[in-house]
């Protein structure tokens, strides 16, 4: 094809067009570029300078993360992405070359426009015969086509504003590749994980913080201790340090404690409630910790089992282990079951240095049992801790006493028996024998000494002087004088059984012990004791003995005397007695003839003098009481010791005491109330009648007290006969003992001897 031919054709246009849009895709392109590659470096640049100023968090860096992403997308959108996808129609790249070429008219634009008709654009037939409107067009496209065919390379773009992008660009690249170059090695990576990967590592400081105890960022301390935070410095060396401390309402800002050239610390005296707390000095502000309170432990129900020696033949008992002092016999165990408030790592119960440890239950950790056997009386602790490494802020204790299996205490009576006691009496006994646990086995003991005209000179015996079997008569043992450092000897030991019971706590019985089984003389002294054993198979037995009795064996004669003594010394208190009533009685009577019959009520002096009557016979009947029981006492008493036949002691006891009784419980306290009664009688003829009749009740209970009084007298004369009978008997005997020694002289004299 001619030149010519392709100055006509509109192909030139099209040619110079797609070059202008070629041209202005590439220009926009590597504009684009250029800018978005400036951003990006601005991007890099501020995120590395504000998170190496600020040291941001995790979640401080990935919000501006998202911030610098949409940034960067914004601006590969806006500057390279948009101008590349937009789409230049031929008109839009017409204007752009005339506004560059003002020479060329409007004749590319129209040029663009004719050829859209399709009679334009296709070739020309016959010159002649096309239309005279297409023709124009047809001129205008073949001029504007050698016009573009001439300009040749037409520039269509400000290539300075490319210039300017690309310099924005490299400039911010370049401020990018300096900065890190002069950074420390490694930054860039560093940068890059941390603002990218969005890793915890640090930027590197000239100081830096470590603060103890914290390597996960997080302490548990239990609720009311005190928190003691070490912080040492790495690095450059620094005089100030602080701590913030974040309680989630407020925060509060202290001054570290200085420790040392390289050291910190920070007291919190108690921790009651969660916090937050950052330290900060120098060029270094270190991450957020946390400190947590952790619940104290501690048991929300306890159960001690008493686990008895089984000596004792005890259930076990079950008591609350709130109990503060438990106090068990030695040999018991204690048996434990707890619950615990919160799950347990280990528990023990602990006493001075022995710890026995508890079994918690691995299902359920809040559940604890034991068992621990006292050795001495202390306080026991039960100690645990949980699971978060936390005890009990007080102590669990419980405090144990130890009560030893004490021997028997036996109390042992002798009753209607005096301190002197013949060879023939009969001694009536009563114990209580009383034990922790019970008691086992009794036994009586009689201790009888030697005749109290016998002593030996010199150094006691080797066994004390008890358990000698002696002779009941004294054996060998020689009379001597008596000096100082002289004992007592011949003091024999016997023990007797008891009758039998059933073992138990307590124990009482009741034996008559015949002094006649001793085949004992007058003269020597008898003590009786009671030794009881218990049932202690974890310590004993142990024996306990009772209080001591102590007798005088007497002769018949010399009690009955005492007898007698004691009986007159009744008689004569109940006739002092007699006396007194009498002067009550002849008081009446001259009340009856004066005081009594005076007219209006009874005078003051008189109703005083009545009143001091009415005392005095209650005073009589407690005194006619205790006659009547001393009188019973020495009947008593010389029965059991067989002095008297005893039917004839019961029917002289009985016509003394019962009368006495009788008068001290109805007699004597009815006319006490008579004479109250009387005191209150305002008619004087009514009050002269009752004085006179109550004199003469008087007067008969006078009469009943001196029946009483010759039955006394009688009970004495029966003593007498029998202390006479006694002493004849005596005589025979010296009389027939005599009646030996004078034959046995006789039989050695010379008399029957041989003259020669």
């Amino acid at each position: 094809m001619s030149r010519e031919t392709d100055h006509s054709s509109p192909g030139a246009v099209a040619r110079l067009l797609e070059s202008a849009r070629r041209e202005i895709r590439l220009i926009a392109g590597l504009r684009g570029g250029s800018l978005t590659a400036a951003i990006a470096s601005a991007i890099v640049f501020g995120s590395f300078l504000v998170d190496r100023l600020f040291r941001l968090g995790v979640p401080a860096r990935a919000l501006l993360l998202m911030v610098y992403a949409g940034t960067l997308a914004w601006g590969i959108w806006r500057f390279l992405l948009r101008p590349l996808r937009h789409g230049l129609t031929d008109r839009e790249l017409a204007d752009v070359v005339e506004r560059e070429r003002p020479d060329f008219g409007d004749r590319v634009r129209s040029a663009v426009d004719f050829v859209r008709d399709e009679k334009v654009a296709r070739p020309a037939i016959d010159a002649g015969t096309e239309d005279l409107e297409v023709a124009l067009k047809r001129s205008v496209v073949a001029d504007a086509a050698r016009l573009c065919d001439e300009a040749g390379e037409l520039r269509v773009t400000d290539h300075r504003a490319l210039g300017r992008s690309a310099l924005a660009g490299a400039a911010c690249l370049l401020v990018v590749v300096t900065t890190f170059g002069l950074a420390s090695p490694g930054t860039p990576g560093l940068w890059f994980r941390r603002n990218v990967l969005l890793g915890s590592e640090e930027w590197p400081y000239r100081t830096m913080l470590r603060v103890a105890g914290f390597e996960d960022g997080r302490v548990g301390v239990p609720r009311g201790d005190p928190l003691v935070v070490d912080i040492d410095v790495i690095g450059e060396e620094i005089s100030r340090a602080w701590i913030d401390v974040d309680y989630g309402r407020d925060d509060r800002r202290y001054a570290l404690t200085s420790t040392g050239p390289r050291s910190f610390r920070y007291n919190h005296p108690e921790v009651r409630e969660p916090f937050l707390f950052e330290v900060r000095g120098g060029d270094y502000r270190s991450p957020p910790f946390e400190v947590v309170v952790l619940e104290r432990p501690g048991l929300e129900t306890l159960t001690i089992t008493r686990v008895f020696p089984s000596y004792m033949e005890r259930e076990p008992e079950v008591v609350d282990g709130s109990v503060g002092e438990h106090s068990i016999p030695v040999g018991t165990e204690l048996r434990f079951e707890a619950r615990s408030t919160k799950p347990l790592e280990q528990a023990a119960i602990v006493a001075g240095d022995r710890s026995v440890p508890f079994e918690i239950d691995a299902a359920d950790r809040q559940r604890l049992a034991g068992a621990f056997l006292p050795e001495r009386s202390e306080t026991l602790t039960i100690d645990f801790v949980d699971v978060e490494g936390v005890r009990p802020d007080t102590p669990n204790t419980i405090a144990v006493r130890l009560v030893p299996d004490r021997p028997p205490t036996i109390r042992l009576r002798a009753t209607g028996i005096g301190s002197m006691v013949s060879v023939g009496a009969r001694i009536p006994l009563r114990l209580e024998a009383r034990d922790d646990h019970r008691v086992e086995t009794l036994e009586l003991v009689s201790e009888l000494g030697p005749r109290l005209d016998t002593v030996i000179a010199g150094p006691p015996p080797e066994n004390g002087g008890q358990g000698t079997d002696t002779p009941a008569d004294g054996g060998d043992a020689a009379a001597g004088d008596a000096g100082e450092g002289d004992v007592i000897a011949n003091t024999r030991e016997t023990r007797h059984e008891l009758p039998s019971f059933e073992p138990d706590d307590l124990v009482v019985l009741t034996h008559d012990f015949e002094v006649a089984d001793l085949a004992t003389e007058p003269e020597r002294r008898l003590a009786l004791s009671v030794v009881a054993v218990d049932n202690d198979t974890l310590n004993g037995p142990n024996a306990g003995r009772s209080n001591v009795l102590e007798f005088l064996v007497v002769t018949d004669q010399k009690l009955l005397d005492d007898f007698l003594r004691r009986q007159e010394d009744q008689r004569q208190a109940f006739e002092r007695l007699v006396e007194s009533e009498q002067k009550i009685r002849d008081a009446l009577y001259d009340a009856v003839d004066g005081s009594l019959r005076a007219e209006g009520p009874l005078e003051e002096a008189a109703s005083n003098e009545l009143a001091s009557h009415s005392r005095q016979e209650r005073t009589i009947a407690n005194q006619v009481v205790s006659i009547a029981a001393a009188v019973e006492g020495i009947l008593t008493e010389m029965k059991n010791n067989r002095i008297g036949e005893a039917d004839d002691i019961e029917r002289i006891g009985a016509m003394v005491v019962f009368p006495l009784r009788e008068l001290a419980a109805e007699d004597l306290p009815a006319l006490a109330a008579r004479l109250e009664s009387l005191r209150a009688e305002p008619q004087p003829e009514t009050r002269t009648v009752a004085g006179l009749e109550l004199a003469e009740d008087v007067e008969a209970v006078i009469e009943k007290m001196h029946a009483i009084l010759a039955n006394m007298i009688k009970l004495e004369s029966f003593s007498e006969i029998v202390n006479m009978l006694r002493q004849v008997i005596n005589l025979n005997r010296e009389a027939e003992a005599q009646t030996k020694k004078a034959l046995e002289r006789l039989l050695n004299e010379d008399v029957f001897e041989d003259d020669g």
